[in-house]
């Protein structure tokens, strides 16, 4: 009997639990939930030819700007950091930046936020 009590004890703290992680998962208003880990890549500014500032909408948390940094930093002659406090983007290009602006607002909008001004320095 002490056996019996014991496992559905066992079986309502796993239930309990569970239903707390669910609750709190769904709850985030965040789009990624914290499935991203931030990378860092280090790049020399001095090899770069334009400075870009970009306004994002939608990035809420750490874990959204290093969504935003890897879908720009995937990009040839493109270094990119992303702060979600104030929702911009600062941006070193290689390339003349209205050449590239179209690839870099296209992989933001992919990556699932959307660009409210690109602004060459």
């Amino acid at each position: 009997m002490l056996a019996n009590v014991i496992i559905i004890l066992i079986i309502f703290l796993g239930v309990i639990f569970g239903i707390r992680g669910f609750l709190k998962r769904a709850s985030v208003d965040c789009c990624c939930n914290g499935s991203y880990v931030a990378s860092e890549k280090y790049k020399k500014s001095s090899s770069y030819k334009s400075k870009v500032t970009m306004k994002i909408i939608r990035m809420k948390c750490k874990n959204c700007s290093a969504r935003i940094d890897r879908a720009l930093n995937e990009i040839d002659g493109v270094w990119a950091k992303a702060n979600y406090k104030n929702g911009i983007v600062k941006l070193l290009l290689q390339e003349n930046a209205f050449v590239m602006k179209s690839k870099i607002i296209s992989s933001v909008t992919d990556a699932g936020y959307d660009v409210v001004y690109f602004e060459l320095e």
